[in-house]
């Protein structure tokens, strides 16, 4: 039996109250975390802020499911980690013949497992890690081979392909020992039961039906898996060859005193003595504190974007981005270098993406699959 946050084949077979009861605060808290995007100290480009954030913030919703019931709901440390962590959901939770789906269901998921572990740990542990690190050739070799224009990469397989290999085993085997966690806890609801075997039997004449709102809101968490896809991927459809990265001529330069006044962890804001326009720095490959140490105060040469503001959230303050500085003859920041970076984070973006879209069209064909079964 799966912890409640990852079953998701209990969702149908619960009463609505609790089913999006228990989604809001998870998901909200999901959604809302893509919000950090926007604030400069979290979100830079290339990074895996995105995935990181969404799941902290649903892990963070259940956190909060889980408080709710304690201090709202006066439920004990016990009854929440029954249900929460081992998945024992009470029976006053679900639908008429919701009970029985479940206890069918749970019947059901021992008995596969069972036959999984059947053919030894190694077996399960070869053939998982040798999948994962199939996939992962594809997405770093193939892809970009027929895709991207660019060559295939045989070094891959050396040192990265062998540090992922060895990551899949460890994933592979924390699936394993999760599974086997789940198989006993699955089978110790079995044996508590002792009506177990006349629920079974009633549910194998008990079609558990998805209702509409159930439907409605699991294809719209699906499209949510489509639009981050489409929109890692947009840039790339839509803009030039420089994935709307402003081209050398089009950028102004000026010279000045540079007065650095916020400086945070991956850049600094600064101004040019006797100039009001703000400039920010992102592209800078060292500490922010170095660079602020060496122009703080100091007569610098810098080509910025004129043409293209931007603002933070909440805010009215405006700046430009800084693509080229140098300090007495000697550059700091390279516009060609921060052009190179910057179109192989963008080219890079489709492994992202493409995973993503395939997810959402694979759980959305599945839902529509399970609702045209159970409603025939």
């Amino acid at each position: 039996m799966e912890a409640l946050p990852l079953n998701t084949d209990i969702t149908p077979l619960l009463k609505d109250k609790y089913k999006f009861g228990l989604a809001i605060l998870p998901f909200g808290c999901m959604f809302a975390s893509i919000g950090l995007m926007l604030v400069p100290a979290f979100m830079e480009p290339g990074d895996w802020m995105l995935a990181v954030l969404m799941l902290a913030g649903y892990i963070f919703g259940w956190l909060l499911n889980a408080f709710v019931a304690k201090y709202f709901y006066s439920m004990s440390n016990k009854s929440i980690w029954m249900i929460y962590i081992q998945g024992m959901i009470p029976k006053d939770w679900f639908t008429d013949g919701g009970w029985q789906g479940y206890c069918k269901n749970c019947k059901l998921h021992v008995e596969i497992w069972k036959q999984k572990r059947t053919k030894g740990k190694t077996f399960f542990v070869t053939k998982a890690s040798v999948s994962f690190y199939l996939l992962y050739l594809l997405l770093t070799l193939v892809y970009p081979y027929f895709f991207a224009d660019s060559s295939i990469d045989w070094l891959h397989l050396v040192w990265p392909g062998f540090l992922w290999f060895i990551g899949f085993i460890g994933l592979s085997l924390i699936i394993w020992h999760s599974s086997e966690s789940s198989c006993k806890r699955g089978q110790h609801f079995l044996d508590s039961q002792k009506n177990m075997e006349v629920s079974v039997k009633e549910a194998k004449d008990v079609e558990v039906k998805m209702g509409i709102l159930t439907y409605i809101s699991s294809m719209l968490s699906c499209s949510v898996f489509i639009g981050i896809g489409l929109i890692v991927l947009w840039p790339n459809w839509t803009a030039s060859d420089n994935y709307g990265l402003p081209a050398y001529d089009a950028l102004s330069e000026l010279t000045g005193k540079a007065k650095v006044y916020y400086v945070y962890e991956n850049g600094l804001q600064f101004q040019l003595e006797g100039n009001t326009i703000i400039y920010k720095v992102t592209h800078y490959d060292k500490p922010s504190k170095v660079l602020e140490a060496k122009i703080n105060d100091q007569v610098i040469t810098i080509r910025a974007d004129h043409n293209d503001s931007h603002s933070p959230m909440f805010s009215d303050e405006s700046y430009h981005y800084v693509f080229e500085l140098s300090m007495d003859g000697q550059l700091l920041m390279e516009y060609d270098k921060i052009y190179a970076n910057f179109i192989e984070v963008k080219q890079q973006q489709p492994y992202i993406a493409i995973p993503f879209i395939l997810l959402g069209l694979g759980f959305c064909w599945l839902t529509h699959r399970q609702f045209k079964r159970t409603n025939r």
